[in-house]
């Protein structure tokens, strides 16, 4: 799809929905790009979680009929409540620093690793490290006047593989970018920005209901704790660790 009226030309923020919007967004970017990937419950909170702990995430896109080939010495996470390395940031936490992991999803990992395809720079945001990715990408904008920043709501599926807008990761977009400068923002990202949203209406949101019926109620209220953290991870080599 040519970017046409949709790529926001001429603000240097902007704000979209998932990888179509993602991809329109970058088409109209000339100059270096840097991508904000929030996908709260629970890509995104997972990765946090993991840089913290000093594990790095290679994110791949969820492709689940093709086999995936990891690197040797690194460890492949699967579904959640197996026992294994999971997209659960307890399943993170537990593991040794130094650890790598390969971390399919078919949100928030597809995305990052579309934009860094296109030669973004890639940050992941959440609830948990919105105020430090909101500190980072200010920085990077008084920096280079040439940079641009796509903030992209990850959001999730539905059964026919359409998007399905989630609450949880416009909150986790409006604390990022409510500490930037309205004035460089598109009209998009300065709804975005204005959004109010209270943890409570989160605790009962579809996503957080889908995870708490599926007996994963510690991850949502892992995911709710706002700005627990300072990490923003960083997509290096194709790896997330702390920059």
């Amino acid at each position: 799809m040519p970017a046409g009226p949709w790529a926001q030309d001429g603000a240097r923020v902007r704000f979209g929905w998932g990888p179509t919007e993602l991809a329109v967004l970058l088409d109209g970017i000339d100059g270096p790009s840097v991508v904000v990937v929030v996908d709260v419950l629970s890509f995104s909170t997972a990765v946090v979680a993991a840089v913290d702990a000093g594990v790095a995430v290679q994110p791949v896109p969820y492709r689940p009929q093709e086999p995936l080939e990891v690197p040797s010495g690194t460890v492949l996470a699967g579904p959640r409540g197996d026992g294994r390395v999971s997209l659960s940031p307890a399943s993170m936490t537990a593991l040794p620093a130094g650890t790598r992991v390969v971390l399919p999803s078919p949100n928030g990992a597809t995305i990052c690793a579309a934009a860094a395809d296109r030669g973004a720079t890639v940050l992941v945001g959440s609830l948990r490290n919105a105020a430090a990715v909101a500190a980072d990408v200010r920085h990077r904008l008084e920096s280079d006047p040439s940079c641009t920043v796509v903030v992209i709501a990850a959001g999730e599926r539905w059964p026919d593989g359409s998007l399905r807008p989630a609450l949880e990761d416009l909150a986790g977009v409006a604390l990022v970018l409510t500490a930037l400068p309205s004035d460089l923002m598109s009209p998009e990202a300065r709804v975005a920005a204005s959004t109010r949203i209270d943890v409570v209406d989160l605790e009962g949101c579809a996503s957080a209901r889908e995870l708490v019926l599926a007996g994963h109620r510690h991850d949502v209220a892992v995911a709710l704790e706002r700005d627990a953290s300072r990490s923003v991870p960083t997509l290096l080599d194709g790896w997330f660790s702390q920059e």
